[in-house]
């Protein structure tokens, strides 16, 4: 009942397309799998294949073996979450579409999973095939928050993955790299929905290939040197000691205006002060802001 979704990989003297193909009407998660085209020219198939024998889609191929092997990454359960980012491994190309070879890999699949969702509510999806970089292979992939509500969010994120073990996790997104901002990818067929499908990376920029709104086919480039330092920077650890002065401001009741209660403060370092307004209460409940100063940010040395 249709085949859609392709994505491209030339590896050797092959071009492998992977796309979902949808074998029942009206769609059901049995009936949407990974087929395969194989074409040496990009005008003709020589060969089609089913790949997945369970419900999956947004696969593709590694552009290169990595020790010896063919490695493929790809989206298990799209259709009956939770879905998995997952990798596979072939030793001989006929096992892309070898029933039992898949029969095998999917009974411990989660395995074989990249740990990239935040929450339960959010859904994944494999974007574009995986660059190769000096720092690892860079993968850019569909992240949707709050999947299962009226607020999701259709996002674009990246991870880095090791490049001799693409289950190592090198670095990732904290926040997305690319969301629905343009008139082009708030309006269309599909509102508000973005989907990265194919990439390349040339010199100092990554090409990045996605569809807006189920209606336009768009490209937008990343500054590569930043995308990397963004994604290996290392997430500092703050310590935090609760001050044993605790309260450092509390109500007074020889102040009338905050003689019941005192809270809700914003503080600032400035000019080696720190600065504190906060929510005052009176006995009457009429509510006024208190300013404070202190010079460490614990002992207060006026108020008003």
């Amino acid at each position: 009942f249709g085949c859609e979704d392709p994505r491209v990989t030339k590896l050797g003297d092959k071009y492998f397309i992977f796309y979902t193909a949808l074998s029942a009407w009206p769609p059901m998660a049995e009936g949407i799998k990974v087929g395969l085209a194989v074409s040496r020219d990009l005008e003709t198939i020589q060969e089609k294949h089913l790949v997945t024998p369970f419900n999956a889609k947004a696969m593709t191929l590694f552009p290169e073996k990595i020790g010896g092997k063919m490695y493929a990454v790809l989206t298990v359960h799209t259709d009956k979450p939770p879905a998995k980012i997952c990798l596979a491994s072939f030793e001989k190309e006929n096992e892309l579409w070898s029933e039992s070879h898949w029969q095998k890999w999917y009974k411990n699949f989660e395995k074989y999973s990249l740990p990239l969702q935040r929450s339960p509510q959010d859904h994944i999806e494999v974007g574009a095939p995986p660059i190769k970089t000096k720092c690892g292979w860079l993968l850019l992939y569909s992240y949707i928050r709050n999947y299962f509500s009226q607020k999701r969010l259709f996002a674009v994120e990246a991870v880095l993955l090791d490049l001799k073990n693409p289950l190592k996790i090198i670095g990732r997104s904290k926040a997305p790299l690319l969301a629905p901002d343009e008139y082009y990818e708030r309006i269309g067929l599909v509102p508000n929905v973005i989907f990265p499908s194919g990439a390349i990376l040339e010199r100092n920029a990554v090409r990045l290939y996605y569809g807006a709104a189920d209606t336009t086919c768009c490209l937008v480039s990343i500054d590569f040197p930043i995308l990397i330092e963004k994604l290996l920077k290392k997430e500092e650890v703050i310590k935090l000691t609760r001050a044993k002065e605790n309260p450092i401001i509390a109500a007074r009741k020889e102040h009338p205006w905050e003689s019941k209660a005192t809270f809700n403060p914003g503080a600032i370092y400035l000019d080696n002060k720190v600065h504190i307004v906060y929510r005052a209460m009176s006995e009457d409940n009429t509510s006024v802001f208190g300013y404070a100063v202190s010079k460490d940010g614990i002992h207060i040395d006026y108020r008003l």
